[in-house]
């Protein structure tokens, strides 16, 4: 479909030379979807097909079967090597083995990815835990005036999340932009994703501020002090 676009589009019938591996001219017989020859990142590849019997180099057999692959792997190549004596098979595999093979690559960096977030989603537990302690903290004596005066506990928990909360806020507005900014790096780590899906960054703000309300609901519940000793203080 690439080579197809490339040649100005509805190229049935048409003839175009190729530079390697000989200079003969080929004519154009049908037209492919893309498909991805050896990397999730070949989509579009300008790519045509020979006839077997126009092309004397590398060959592919692919055999599809409904039994176990491991004992037909010998009876294959020797099947190959009684038809044609010539021919080297220089590699046998699965389908299931060639595609991991190839997936290798992503799926390490995919579960380094993940192990990366869970890390930081620690980090970020710890630093609102510590923020609500800090906060609750800072606010003892006024925290105390409070309850002298009348308010309840409940008030008080309130007080220290909306403080939190507004913190955490800030933090996500200036850390959504930046994610956007720097998400284009992880283009090529990506397949099927945009590095801007506005969904991706919805659940992770969703997930990331529900991890800070339950980190936050304990210093939060910590907060209400006893007025006297601590005016007294």
């Amino acid at each position: 479909r690439s080579l197809d676009q490339l040649l100005g589009g509805n190229s049935i019938g048409r003839s175009f030379q190729n530079v390697l591996p000989s200079t003969r001219r080929h004519t154009v017989i049908g037209i492919v979807e893309d498909v991805r020859q050896r990397d999730l990142d070949d989509e579009g590849l300008a790519t045509f097909y020979l006839l077997n019997s126009s092309y004397a180099g590398i060959n592919n057999l692919v055999i599809r079967t409904s039994t176990a692959t491991g004992p037909l792997m010998g009876a294959i190549t020797e099947a190959v090597r009684n038809h044609d004596p010539a021919t080297i098979v220089t590699r046998s595999t699965t389908m299931e083995l060639l595609v991991a093979d190839i997936l290798a690559g992503q799926r390490f960096r995919a579960r380094l990815s993940g192990v990366l977030g869970a890390a930081a989603l620690v980090l970020a537990l710890l630093g609102a835990y510590a923020l609500g302690l800090r906060i609750a903290n800072d606010r003892r004596r006024d925290i105390a005036i409070r309850l002298a005066l009348g308010a309840t506990a409940g008030q008080v928990h309130r007080l220290v999340l909306r403080d939190a909360a507004h913190v955490v806020s800030l933090a996500l507005a200036a850390g959504v932009p930046a994610a956007l900014l720097t998400s284009h790096a992880l283009r090529g780590y990506l397949f099927g994703v945009s590095p801007t899906a506005a969904h991706v960054f919805i659940i992770s703000a969703l997930a990331l501020s529900a991890v800070t309300v339950l980190a936050l609901l304990v210093p939060a519940w910590r907060s209400a002090v006893d007025p006297a000793l601590e005016l007294k203080s």
